[in-house]
This record gives C-alpha cells, structure tokens and sequence, in this order.
C-alpha cells in the first residue's frame, strides 16, 4: 500500500511540474541547442524527428532536474533513454555523455538527472525505439540554478571511471585501418572489469581519450590532479599523458606531459598533477588523451581513473 502511495505521489508532482512549467516556464532555465549540434556517435543512425518531441523539457521538481516528455498516443510501449551531458555549449565535439532510461509514468515519460553543481548546464536530448527504429530528439540545454535547483542532487565525489558500466566515453584517436576495437574483457585491478588497449599489429603505438574528464570538475573541485591504475599483458610498455582543451573547436588547445611514464604487467598508480602540464587551460579540459607505446600486439589495461586533490585524505 505505501508503494502504490509513493508512485501516486511522484505521478502528482510530474503533473503538477508540466502544468506549471506551461504556465510559467523560466525562459532561460531550459531552451531549445538550435547551433552546433553533435551527437554521439552511438546514436547518429537514429532519425532526427521534431514532430513527437514537440513537449518535452527539464525542470526541477522535488530537488532534483526532472526530464519530462508528454508523449503522443501510441508511444506508450516504446524503449526511452535520455542522453545528458553536464558542461557548457562550447564543448562541442567532446562531451561527456550517460545515458538513463525514461520511466513512462501515465501520460509522461520522466528521467531524474544527477546534479553535481547547479552552476553548470545540462546538454541533453532523447532517443524512442519505436517499431525498431531510433528517433532522436532535438537537443535541449537546462541550467539547474536557474530552474530552481538550490544545492546539487549528490554531494561530491572524486572518482571519474571504473568501468562497472558500458562508457561510451572513451574512444582510439587513432585512424589506423586494422584498429581493435577497445574491449573490457580483462581482469580488474579493482571492481569486475577494466579497459583493454590493443596495439595493432605493425604499430608502435596507440591513443586513447577519455571525456570523463572535465574542466569544471577541476575548478570547482579544487583537484590538484588525477589518478590512474595501469598495466600490461606482460609487454614492456611506457605511456604519454595529454590534457585537450576545447577539443575539435578553434579554441583547441593541446597539453602534453613531458614525462613518458613506463608500465609493465604490475599494475601501477600513475597521478600527475595539472600543473605539470605545461601551459595548460585547465577550464576548457574536455579530454585526457593516453599515448601508449610498446612492442607489437601489446595490450594495455586502464582501471579507476579519479581526480586528486588536498581534500583526499579526509574522503580516504
């Protein structure tokens, strides 16, 4: 009986949200992306349909950014996710996208949306599976403060990526034409999986960027750093860190360390600080490129990759 009650109750106050929201909708807390629009490459087979997404927006209801989409008859049965990345517009080509499935909760379809920081906006958009095709959504972008989101959904944590669930954030830069695809079907030095790097046969080298990694993380964690757990198959190997800012955009900006770092079958704890990275623009970092090199058919293996910062010893 108290299930029922609680369903009842998040079922009123969605009503109640798209309600309010048509009547008196903040005008800049949740708008239409009608430039630079980039979708992941996970989903650029889907159909861009305007015509069923014409009611759908975020908003903040109960203390949390609620994605909510009123949707048209006969979708009811469909398979809904909401793709979210939380950064600003100008990061186009490099977001850091997740994914959660949409909840149909009688006429709406809702996702609640973590939020880190209500400073930062949320870039997002929706995907329907419908009769086995993918209909993409047109892309919306929130600002949480200014929907009316106080304090953030979740306090602070510095972890960035264990692999415990499938990440589309990671990708090989490389355009090599025998490239393997990465996989994570090795064994851990932490959780159930790590990330597999596989040199291609005839190749010196690989790289590998991760989007997981952001500037505003950076500055409004105060981190100093970040960390790394890596190894290999039993190959030597040695790798080469990275910091891109504004990736693909005229603003780029590419810091290499100067160390090369090298690695073998033990798993090792790599962590750098920010300002060894020479020149840097740590505000717009939005991917942390690895440079593996080693001999043929080498494979490299990546584990908990997290920020650093004086606040680790009161969290450790």
């Amino acid at each position: 009986m108290k299930g029922k009650f609680l369903s009842v109750l998040i079922l009123i106050n969605l009503l109640v949200g798209l309600t309010a929201l048509s009547q008196d909708k903040k005008p800049d807390a949740d708008k239409l992306i009608s430039v630079d629009i980039h979708y992941p490459p996970e989903v650029r087979s889907g159909y861009l349909n305007t015509n069923i997404f014409t009611n759908f927006f975020a908003e903040s209801i109960a203390g949390k950014i609620q994605v909510l989409w009123n949707n048209p008859p006969g979708l009811s049965n469909s398979t809904g996710t909401v793709f979210y990345s939380v950064d600003y517009p100008e990061h186009t080509f490099s977001r850091n996208w997740q994914y959660l499935p949409l909840i149909f909760r009688g006429p709406l379809f809702n996702a609640s949306i973590p939020v880190d920081d209500v400073d930062v906006p949320i870039i997002y958009f929706i995907t329907i599976v419908s009769e086995g095709k993918t209909n993409l959504s047109p892309m919306r972008i929130c600002y949480p403060r200014a929907a009316g989101l106080e304090a953030p959904s979740r306090p602070f944590w510095h972890f960035l990526e264990g692999f415990e669930e499938i990440s589309i954030n990671w990708r090989i830069l490389n355009t090599y034409p025998n490239i393997i695809p990465l996989s994570t079907n090795c064994a851990p030095k932490n959780g159930k999986v790590a990330l597999c790097v596989t040199l291609p046969e005839g190749r010196r080298s690989i790289s590998v960027g991760t989007t997981r990694l952001r500037g505003w993380q950076i500055e409004h964690s105060n981190a100093t750093g970040f960390s790394v757990w890596l190894k290999t198959n039993g190959e030597k190997g040695q790798v080469q860190f990275s910091l891109v800012s504004y990736f693909g955009t005229p603003k780029q900006v590419v810091s290499q360390h100067p160390q090369i770092i090298p690695i073998s079958s033990e798993w090792k704890r790599v962590e750098l600080s920010f300002k060894s990275f020479p020149k840097a623009n740590l505000i717009g970092v939005d991917l942390l490129v690895f440079e593996f090199s080693g001999n043929d058919k080498a494979e490299f293996y990546i584990d908990d990759l997290s920020l650093t910062g004086k606040w680790m010893v009161e969290i450790e």
